[in-house]
């Protein structure tokens, strides 16, 4: 299993796009890599992900996060990342980007 997260790290610092995965993109598995353009000056990103009703919140300290077990096939996605100070207060936030799975 590790080896399969330092693969898709790689293959996400080797993409080209700001934001992986890209926005309105299919995805055809369930452990996702998610990428966006560093904010300066955050202590932390908050990832915020949006499944039907539901917000499932992920913290990092860089501006890339793997996330398993939470992804379903034929579903709607949509997620979006602020950089958050040391008071705990959102610096910026970036647009939301959606896709499928």
């Amino acid at each position: 299993m590790t080896k399969n997260i330092y693969i898709y790290l790689l293959l996400g610092f080797l993409y080209t796009s700001d934001f992986i995965p890209d926005n309105n993109s299919t995805l055809n598995y369930i452990q996702v890599f998610f990428k966006w353009p560093q904010i300066e000056n955050i202590e932390y990103y908050l990832v915020n992900i949006y499944k039907n009703e539901n917000v499932y919140q992920f913290n990092s300290p860089y501006n890339s996060i793997l996330i398993e077990d939470l992804f379903d096939w034929n579903n709607e996605y949509s997620w979006s990342v602020c950089g958050i100070d040391n008071s705990n207060n959102p610096i910026f936030c970036h647009d939301s980007n959606f896709f499928f799975d």
